[in-house]
């Protein structure tokens, strides 16, 4: 049983936010661990084009079937990539929007 993303797992958010790739703290790696094996849409980043874009994608829930993209936005950033991906997993996990 997953447990539940409570306003107190907020700060986790934030230190995401601050440093998305590399080492994060034993509750951030929990909660990471968490929204990632919620039911639900399984996101992926996609490199567009190399280390200059990244789109976020949807992946099937079947193998041999196309990913689809989230939306048109097109990330310059691989950092700015991830905090979208965290985003949309804690709006699908706590129901709340965070700030882009």
């Amino acid at each position: 049983m997953l447990f539940p993303i409570l306003p107190s797992h907020r700060p986790l958010a934030d230190e995401f936010r601050a440093r998305p790739i590399g080492r994060h703290s034993a509750e951030l790696h929990r909660l990471l661990l968490r929204l990632r094996a919620a039911p639900g849409p399984r996101y992926a980043l996609v490199e567009t084009v190399p280390f200059r874009a990244w789109r976020v994608v949807v992946l099937p829930e079947r193998l041999g079937v196309p990913v689809r993209f989230v939306d048109e936005r097109i990330h310059d950033t691989r950092v700015a990539a991830e905090w979208a991906i965290f985003r949309l997993r804690w709006r699908d996990q706590a129901g709340e929007e965070l700030p882009e």
